[in-house]
């Protein structure tokens, strides 16, 4: 019995452990993109992204979990008092690592919204 509870405590420091790098990392992004002159900052995110040498399995990952990110955010939003946006914008700058024409549609639209509301 308590080989089982010592394996359910590894289980969960473990998970902790990765929830945890992961919210770093969702951090780390968002302290890179926010830090940049609007108008640019997901193409500087993307240069930044490239530069960092990742394999070709990597960075399809990285494009599929933000894809996947922006349909849960899209389906997260139907419900009310969940803030499905948020994950649909985390899921648009993984994107925005990834790819070129996401970045600079993303710095078009921000330049445009900016124009609109002042």
């Amino acid at each position: 019995m308590k080989g089982e509870w010592d394996l359910v405590v590894i289980a969960s420091n473990l998970k902790f452990s990765v929830e945890e790098k992961m919210w770093e990392k969702f951090k780390s992004i968002y302290s890179q993109i926010k830090n940049k002159k609007p108008g640019h900052r997901f193409r500087k995110f993307y240069d930044k992204t490239q530069r960092k040498k990742k394999g070709p399995v990597k960075r399809i990952l990285y494009g599929a979990l933000g894809i996947i990110l922006i349909i849960v955010g899209i389906l997260l939003s139907i419900i009310p008092l969940v803030p499905g946006f948020i994950v649909v914008l985390i899921g648009l700058a993984l994107l925005a690592g990834q790819s070129l024409f996401v970045a600079s549609k993303l710095d078009k639209t921000e330049k445009k919204t900016r124009e609109i509301i002042e």
